[in-house]
């Protein structure tokens, strides 16, 4: 087995790790949360499933860099432009990421405040999470919106480089034009959670894909740039 499979692998192992933990926060820590008619008190109890949430969303996001970096010996022999471009947008994302996971501790701090809040305090707390909420929701935006770049670049790249199967890469591609609609279309209110489903599967299985198989044997030879 050549040491170039093995890096498919474990990159396979990372993206599945990343695609795991992105469904674990969105439908189960932090969405059901967020989304709560009473906002702070739903977050007042349930700090440390937010705190979880916020740990694991770092944990991809640093997943996602690391990716990126381990890609890019073998991107750049078809396109370097591209490949850099790949690793410069995954610093952006990791950056709005940041800020994004920033504004759901700020909710956990403002829920925690108004847990001890007296009765005339309450409308101040009403104004703030609404601002916090506001904020934090143009800031997931922005994250989904910028996140087409470095989605479509790595889909690209592995069309380029045939890694893996081109039908791996054009179904990406599909997904993240989809992406870049839907989020484009949420930002007018509107929007549709299905449309996120194409680009979710192929993550799901361009992660089970590299994890069994690794990169093609054939393409990988000769690719690495010393």
């Amino acid at each position: 087995m050549s040491s170039n499979q093995n890096t498919g692998r474990i990159i396979g192992a990372l993206f599945l790790i990343q695609f795991v933990s992105g469904v674990l926060i969105n439908l189960r820590l932090l969405g059901p949360v967020v989304f709560s008619e009473n906002l702070l008190s739903t977050i007042a109890t349930h700090q440390n499933q937010l705190i979880l949430a916020v740990l694991l969303g770092l944990l991809g996001s640093v997943i996602g860099l690391g990716v990126a970096i381990a890609l890019l010996p073998f991107f750049r022999k078809h396109h370097k432009g591209m490949a850099l471009g790949y690793v410069y947008f995954t610093i952006v994302i990791f950056v709005v990421g940041v800020m994004d996971k920033t504004m759901v501790l700020a909710l956990v701090s403002l829920a925690s405040d108004f847990s001890l809040a007296q009765t005339g305090e309450v409308e101040y707390f009403q104004v703030m999470v609404r601002i916090l909420q506001s904020t934090r929701g143009w800031t997931h935006l922005l994250d989904l919106l910028l996140s087409f770049f470095p989605l479509a670049l790595l889909y690209y790249l592995l069309f380029l480089s045939k890694l893996v199967p081109r039908f791996l890469s054009i179904w990406g591609l599909l997904g993240t034009i989809l992406l870049l609609g839907n989020v484009v279309w949420a930002i007018f209110d509107g929007g549709s959670m299905l449309l996120y489903v194409p680009m979710g599967l192929a993550q799901l299985t361009l992660s089970l894909w590299l994890l069994i198989a690794g990169f093609r044997k054939h393409h990988t030879q000769d690719q690495v740039l010393v």
